[in-house]
């Protein structure tokens, strides 16, 4: 099975989240990196901006043997696979992959908002798996990230029961939930 792991806006905007949910974050990131199986681990990501942190992580992905293509917010899911055909030689399909989500604005771009949201990949009936300890939602009107977190998983639990996508949404928390 290979691991299609797309982190959107995986940064995202520091100073509109805790300290300690933004370091959380890394710390499962560099986590999962550790768990997935990196000889078939894709990890595809569009960056507002980087940073330190991030490109560390990546470099330690690569080092273990993942491969790494960047996105644009613009594109599809059908170009998406393709630019991962031609750069790895790899057909992805619903039965050969699992989409792993990850990165800011959970219940906007991760699950229904972008390009290659949950939502666009669920309407292809691939797998899709969110990791919550990698995601997070700044855009909602909570007080603060905790509570904007919780928001997010609320309108991510009615979104997948109404429109029917329980058999291809699955909701983690843990990356080691991710391999098992």
């Amino acid at each position: 099975m290979i691991n299609v792991v797309i982190l959107n806006h995986f940064i995202g905007y520091p100073a509109l989240e805790d300290a300690c949910s933004h370091a959380l974050r890394y710390s499962k990131l560099l986590n999962l990196i550790q768990v997935v199986d990196a000889k078939n681990t894709i990890f595809l990501y569009n960056a507002i901006k980087t940073d330190k942190k991030f490109k560390d992580i990546m470099e330690i992905s690569k080092t273990n043997g993942s491969e790494w293509l960047k996105l644009s917010d613009s594109q599809s899911i059908e170009s998406v696979l393709q630019n991962i055909k031609n750069k790895f030689s790899i057909d992805i399909t619903q039965e050969n992959s699992t989409i792993i989500l990850g990165g800011t604005n959970t219940a906007g771009c991760l699950l229904r908002t972008s390009n290659f949201s949950a939502k666009q990949w669920a309407k292809k009936e691939f797998n899709v798996k969110f990791c919550l300890s990698i995601c997070t939602d700044y855009e909602l009107d909570g007080i603060n990230t905790v509570e904007k977190n919780q928001i997010a998983a609320a309108i991510m639990y009615q979104f997948i029961k109404e429109n029917k996508f329980t058999d291809y949404i699955d909701v983690v928390y843990d990356p080691m939930d991710l391999v098992r």
